[in-house]
């Protein structure tokens, strides 16, 4: 997602009415990585490693929530440092290769299974 706290982007308007329909109060939105874009292949060419920043962050919004939804779509498996972190995720179902869809396309009556 490229929005932050001043602009929303689709993905964001969506999340705001899954919220919504879900019944959440409210959520937050972490980029598992320092580099955003808005195109997936873009990201075979980067550096993908974490930024420390990035995680203390995402760490924190973890401690923060109920629930974590998983949402980066058809790019990347679950990183090991996510799967030491969080231990019941959620998400909007499974791409063929098990990674989590991505919440953008997806219509308002679909349902949050269990990622593992």
């Amino acid at each position: 997602s490229l929005a932050d706290n001043y602009q929303d982007d689709p993905t964001i308007r969506r999340l705001i009415k899954f919220a919504k329909l879900y019944g959440y109060g409210g959520f937050y939105v972490g980029n598992l990585f320092s580099y955003i874009t808005p195109y997936p292949k873009d990201l075979v060419d980067k550096d993908l490693s974490f930024c420390n920043k990035n995680l203390k962050e995402i760490r924190k919004m973890i401690a923060l929530s109920k629930e974590v939804i998983y949402g980066w779509g058809n790019s990347f498996e679950e990183p090991d440092w996510l799967k030491k972190n969080v231990s019941k995720p959620k998400c909007f179902g499974k791409n063929k290769n098990q990674t989590p869809k991505h919440p953008l396309y997806l219509s308002y009556n679909n349902k949050l299974v269990d990622y593992r």
